[in-house]
C-alpha cells in the first residue's frame, strides 16, 4: 500500500480510509494549534495497528505532553514497523526520533528531510519552531527562508500565510502581517494560526477594544473545538483587558490562566507571566497565587534542566511568583543542566534579577536585565510574551530611582506601538523631579 498519498502528495503505507484519518489528524495539528482530538489519532491506529507514521506521531505528541502514551514505546514500535515502508516514511520516523532527542541540534533534525520532501508542512512547522526557539542570532532570516520555500511549494496554505504573517509582525511590518492574517482567515475562517497573528497585530497597533471584541467573537464562533491553543488566545484577551484597565476582567482572567482549572501546558507562559505582570502593576498582592502552589511546583520540576531558553526564563518568572528564592539563587549560580542553547547565557541573569527584585536590590536587577536586553529577540516566543521581561526591567529601574533610563525604555516601546498605559507611565517619569516620588508610587513597581 505504499502507493497511497497524503494531502501533501507524500507516500504513506496504509489504506485509503486510514490516509483520510492521517490527513485529518495532521490538519488538526497545523490548523488548531495542537492535537485537538487524541481520539482521532487512536482511531487511526485501531484501524491500522501497523501504521508506522501513526505510532511515530503518537510518540512525538506524548513526548511533548500532548498525548497520554508512552513516548519511547511508540517511537520504538514506529521504528520497527517502518522497515518495510517507503523511504520517505523511514526518513519521517527518523526525523521524529531526532527532534524528540534534541530539537535544537545542528544541523537541524528536519533539515535533510525537508530537502527531499519539502511539501511536508508538519515537519516544516517543527523545523521553524526549533530555529525560532534555539537562541539563534540569525533566526529571523533563516525562518523567513523556511516559509518562503513553503510558499513556493505549498502555495497559499493557511499555515504558510499565517507563519509568514507572524514573522512580519515580529519584525514590525504590521501592514504585511495583517494582510497575511486576513488572507489565512479568508482561506479558512477557523485558522487558529491566522487568528493568532491578527490578535498580535491588534495588540501591537494598540487596538485593544477592537482586538478584544474581535478575538472574543472569533473564539466563540470560529475556533475549532478542543484547540490546545485556546488558553493562549485567552492570555491575549487578558493583555487587551490589562491595557484597557478593566480590573475586574483582568482578575477574572487571572483565575482562568493560573487557577485550579488552568491548562497545565500553558501554566508558565500564560499563567505565571500574567500573574507577574499583575503584581508589577499593583493589581495582585505579593502573596496572591491562584494556582495554590502549582506554578512553583511546575517550575521546580523543570529547573534542573530547562528544555529551552524560552522555558528557562519563563520558569524564572514563575519562581518569582512563587517566592522561591532558593531555587532562583541556584539558577542564578548556574546550578542546572544548561545544555539547551542560550540557557547558560540567559537563565542565570533573569533568575538573579527576579531574586534581586524580590529581595530589595532593584539596581542589580536592572543591571542584569539591561545587559541581556539587546539579545531579547533571541529568547523565543513573541514580542508580546517577551515584554514581561521589559516590564520587570521597568519596575527595577523605577524602584532604583533610575527614572531617566525607565523613560527611555518606555519611549522606545511607544515608538513601536501605542499604549495609553505606557503613555501615562512616561508622563509620570518625565514630570519635574520634586513630583517624581509621588507619581512613581501610584503602582507597585511600575510608574
Amino acid at each position: 500500500m505504499v502507493g497511497a498519498r497524503d494531502q501533501f502528495g507524500l507516500p504513506v503505507s496504509t489504506g485509503t480510509e486510514v490516509v483520510a484519518l492521517w490527513d485529518a489528524v495532521v490538519d488538526g495539528l497545523l490548523n488548531a494549534g495542537g492535537l485537538a482530538e487524541e481520539g482521532l489519532l487512536r482511531s487511526m491506529l485501531e484501524a491500522d495497528p501497523g501504521f508506522a507514521l501513526g505510532h511515530a506521531l503518537l510518540g512525538w505528541e506524548a513526548a511533548a505532553g500532548s498525548a497520554d502514551a508512552d513516548a519511547e514505546a511508540e517511537l520504538l514500535q514506529a521504528e520497527q514497523l517502518v522497515a518495510g515502508a517507503s523511504e520517505r516514511e523511514r526518513a519521517f520516523v527518523a526525523g521524529v526520533r531526532a527532534t524528540v532527542a534534541d530539537p535544537f541540534a545542528r544541523p537541524e533534525p528536519w533539515a535533510a528531510y525537508l530537502t527531499s520532501y519539502p511539501s511536508d508542512l508538519l515537519a516544516r512547522f517543527d523545523h521553524a519552531y526549533s530555529i525560532r526557539f534555539g537562541y539563534r542570532a540569525d533566526h529571523v532570516d533563516v525562518v523567513r527562508g523556511v516559509w518562503e520555500e513553503a510558499r513556493q511549494v505549498n502555495g497559499d496554505h493557511p499555515l504558510v500565510l499565517a507563519s509568514r504573517g507572524f514573522l512580519a509582525q515580529e519584525t514590525g511590518d504590521l501592514d504585511l502581517a495583517e494582510s497575511l492574517a486576513q488572507d489565512a482567515l479568508g482561506v479558512r475562517s477557523d485558522s487558529v494560526p491566522g487568528a493568532h497573528v491578527l490578535t498580535h497585530v491588534h495588540f501591537e497597533r494598540g487596538r485593544h477594544a477592537t482586538g478584544l471584541s474581535w478575538l472574543t467573537s472569533w473564539c466563540r464562533d470560529r475556533m475549532p473545538t478542543g484547540s490546545e491553543f485556546a488558553p493562549h488566545l485567552s492570555w491575549h484577551a487578558g493583555l487587551h483587558e490589562l491595557a484597557l484597565d478593566d480590573r475586574d476582567a483582568v482578575l477574572a482572567r487571572l483565575g482562568d490562566l493560573a487557577g485550579p482549572e488552568a491548562s497545565k501546558k500553558w501554566l508558565l507562559t500564560n499563567g505565571a507571566t500574567y500573574l507577574w505582570r499583575l503584581r508589577l502593576a499593583g493589581l495582585a498582592e505579593a502573596d496572591d497565587d491562584p494556582s495554590s502552589g502549582a506554578i512553583g511546583e511546575r517550575c521546580r520540576g523543570l529547573a534542573a534542566a530547562p528544555l529551552s531558553v524560552f522555558v528557562g526564563w519563563n520558569l524564572a518568572i514563575g519562581l518569582g511568583c512563587d517566592g522561591d528564592l532558593t531555587t532562583l539563587r541556584k539558577l542564578a549560580a548556574g546550578e542546572m543542566d544548561a545544555g539547551a542553547p542560550g540557557v547558560a547565557d540567559v537563565v542565570p541573569a533573569v533568575a538573579g534579577a527576579v531574586a534581586d527584585l524580590l529581595e530589595g536590590e532593584p539596581a542589580r536587577a536592572a543591571d542584569a536585565l539591561t545587559a541581556i536586553r539587546p539579545e531579547t529577540y533571541r529568547l523565543g516566543g513573541s514580542r508580546a510574551q517577551r515584554e514581561v521581561l521589559e516590564d520587570t526591567l521597568l519596575a527595577a529601574l523605577v524602584q532604583a530611582g533610575r527614572t531617566t533610563e525607565a523613560a527611555q525604555v518606555l519611549t522606545e516601546r511607544l515608538d513601536r506601538r501605542p499604549l495609553a498605559d505606557d503613555s501615562r507611565r512616561l508622563a509620570a517619569l518625565t514630570v519635574p523631579m520634586q513630583r517624581q516620588t509621588r507619581l512613581t508610587q501610584t503602582s507597585n513597581g511600575l510608574p
